[in-house]
């Protein structure tokens, strides 16, 4: 069967997780793994463009993760489902024909002092279906249990879920003294 995830991430001391109505274009979050982690997916790119400039302690959380604290903090128990999305006051994301444009741009862990080039991580892991998005594999909870989960014969699978509540970042350049991370998420 299928594991379907939740974003998660903290705001102002709470957990919070978006619901299924706060992005509009695809119409729905919690679904696996692989079918909204790609760059130019709607709901990939709204977090994206919240994340930009904006550091946030995400996590992607799937259905079977363990049930330990983190777990049950991010999904349920002290979770404000309260509208925090700081860029609009209608209680949902704007569909963005256009996407998040990744060129240029960094990916930055602040807590590790890691940084991904878009540019680069782009050229590496396109493939004819296009490009997985880097930041829910790197924050996932739960991943490989499940169908539509990245799998152990896929490229850097040791890497997924290395960033959970990390504090993350998309910036316009890399900070000075962090280092390149070099991520390749490819299936197959």
């Amino acid at each position: 069967m299928g594991q379907y995830y939740r974003i998660a991430f903290k705001h102002e001391g709470k957990r919070v997780v978006v619901n299924d109505r706060q992005i509009k274009g695809e119409g729905y979050i919690m679904a696996k793994l692989l079918e909204h982690s790609w760059l130019g997916c709607d709901i990939a790119d709204a977090v994206a463009r919240e994340m930009y400039g904006n550091p946030l302690r995400l996590a992607w959380v799937g259905d079977y993760a363990d049930d330990g604290d983190e777990v049950k903090a991010a999904t349920r128990g002290d979770v404000s489902y309260k509208r925090v999305w700081k860029r609009d006051h209608k209680h949902e994301f704007p569909a963005d024909d256009n996407g998040f444009d990744y060129s240029h741009k960094w990916l930055v862990n602040h807590d590790k002092k890691l940084a991904v080039s878009f540019d680069e991580y782009i050229a590496a892991s396109k493939t004819k279906y296009g490009v997985i998005a880097p930041f829910p594999l790197l924050t996932a909870i739960g991943n490989n249990r499940g169908g539509g989960d990245y799998y152990e014969s896929h490229s850097d699978f040791d890497k997924v879920g290395t960033w959970v509540w990390d504090l993350i970042s998309i910036e316009d350049a890399k900070p000075e003294g962090y280092e390149d991370f070099r991520v390749v998420f490819k299936e197959g």
